[in-house]
C-alpha cells in the first residue's frame, strides 16, 4: 500500500497521521488502527503490527480514530489507555465502546498493569484481548498475526499478493485470495 508523505511510518508524527486515503489508492481489509498517546509505544505497536501482516494506521486522537474508523474497512484496532492523560481517557473509552460491536473491528485494549475494575469493564464491553502493561520487551508479534488469521477467516478472505507487493509477510508466498 502506498503512503502519502504525512503517512509514510518513517516522516509521520503521531498527530500528523491521517486516515484518508488518496484518490485512486486501494485500501486493503488489513489495516490496524492504533491509537496511543504514548510515542515509544506507538512504535512497538506499529513494528508489532507490520510484522504480523497488518497496514498499520497511527492515530493520537480519538475523535480523528472514529472518522478513520468510519471512512475505512478496518480489521482490527489498538486502543492505548495506558499513559493517556487525564482529560482524554473518557474519549478513548467511548472510541472503544464505539469500536466494538459485531461488524466491527477486533479490539484490542492496552490498559493499566493491576487494574481489575479496567479488565473488567474491557471484557464486559467485549474487546478482543485486553493487554495489561504494554513495553517494548513485549513479544505482540504473534498477536497481531492469530487477529490476521482471525480477520481472514472471518471474512473468507485470505490477503491479495499485490495487497502487500508480493509476499504476505504472516502468510507466507503460497496462499492468494481468487479476485
Amino acid at each position: 500500500m502506498r503512503y502519502s508523505q504525512t503517512e509514510t511510518p518513517e516522516l509521520a508524527t503521531l498527530a500528523e497521521t491521517r486516515c484518508v486515503p488518496e484518490r485512486g489508492q486501494r485500501q486493503t481489509l488489513f489495516e490496524c488502527l492504533i491509537v496511543t498517546h504514548v510515542g515509544q509505544r506507538a512504535g512497538v505497536l506499529r513494528q508489532a503490527a507490520q510484522q504480523g501482516g497488518w497496514d498499520p494506521l497511527l492515530c493520537r486522537d480519538p475523535e480523528q480514530a472514529a472518522t478513520c474508523d468510519a471512512r475505512r474497512r478496518l480489521g482490527l484496532a489498538v486502543v492505548d489507555l495506558d499513559g493517556a492523560p487525564a482529560p482524554t481517557l473518557p474519549r478513548l473509552r467511548r472510541l472503544a465502546e464505539l469500536l466494538t460491536t459485531p461488524s466491527g473491528p477486533l479490539v484490542v485494549l492496552c490498559g493499566q498493569e493491576n487494574d481489575p475494575a479496567e479488565e473488567i469493564w474491557a471484557r464486559q464491553l467485549g474487546v478482543w484481548l485486553y493487554l495489561p502493561a504494554v513495553n517494548k520487551h513485549c513479544d505482540l508479534v504473534p498477536i497481531f498475526r492469530n487477529a490476521l488469521t482471525i480477520v481472514q477467516k472471518k471474512l473468507g478472505k485470505v490477503a491479495h499478493r499485490d495487497e502487500f507487493h508480493g509476499k504476505h509477510p504472516a502468510l507466507g508466498d503460497q496462499h492468494t485470495r481468487q479476485t
